[in-house]
Order: structure tokens, then sequence, then C-alpha cells
């Protein structure tokens, strides 16, 4: 759900679609599931793969998403308060089903501020 929320933010500030040539992501997060299935979100959003060599990920212990189009960036970083509903998955925790329906949930009602620092904007369109 975030990776695809993300995806879909960073189209949106881009001014671009699902599967542009000229667009390209950099992900950095912990290489672990279900943290690393944010990926999936990411490709299935904006069509960036790691096969078409548009998505470009490394392990890191935070999350920051940059996405380019041309000479126009925006980088999503994952906010502190979004990260500790988000700890218990960070930790390796098990959540019941019930528990990842509620956090499923919070993270699609959340909007884009609530969940990332935007920055890096230059060139882009509203």
């Amino acid at each position: 759900m975030l990776g695809l929320k993300a995806g879909l933010t960073a189209l949106r500030i881009l001014g671009s679609r699902q599967g542009d040539p000229q667009f390209r992501v950099e992900v950095e997060l912990p290489y672990q599931v279900p943290i690393s299935c944010l990926l999936d979100g990411i490709q299935f959003s904006t069509g960036c793969t790691v096969g078409n060599k548009r998505l470009v990920f490394r392990d890191s212990t935070d999350i920051a998403l940059t996405f380019k189009r041309r000479d126009a960036t925006v980088e999503l970083i994952l906010k502190e308060s979004c990260r500790e509903t988000l700890c218990p998955l960070f930790h390796g925790q098990h959540l019941e089903d019930e528990q990842l329906r509620k956090l499923a949930h919070s993270l699609a009602t959340s909007n884009e501020e609530e969940l990332f620092s935007i920055a890096n904007r230059s060139a882009i369109r509203q």
C-alpha cells in the first residue's frame, strides 16, 4: 500500500503516467520482508522495474524514495510518525490479520503529507 501511494504521488507531482520511459526510481529501504514489499507497489504504480532498469534499490536503515523525470526530481522520505506506525514490521514482529487490516486501512486513508516529507521539487508541475 505504501509503495503504491508513493508511486502515484510521484507520478502526480512530476506530471507523468505509468510506464513513462523517462521516469526513474531510486529506493533506499531495509531489504527485508515485509518492508521490501514496498518495491512491489512502486513497480506496479509506476511501471519502473528492476528488469527494465528504471528501478534501482539499496539496502538501508531508512526509507527514502527518489523519483526522476527528465530535469525534475522529487524525494519522498517516510515520516517518523509513519515509521512508528510501521515499527512492528521494521522489527520483524508478526501481526495478526486484524492488526494488518487496521494498518493497511490507516495507510490507505492517510494523505501523502501524513506519510512522506516531500523534497527536492525542481521544474515540476502541480
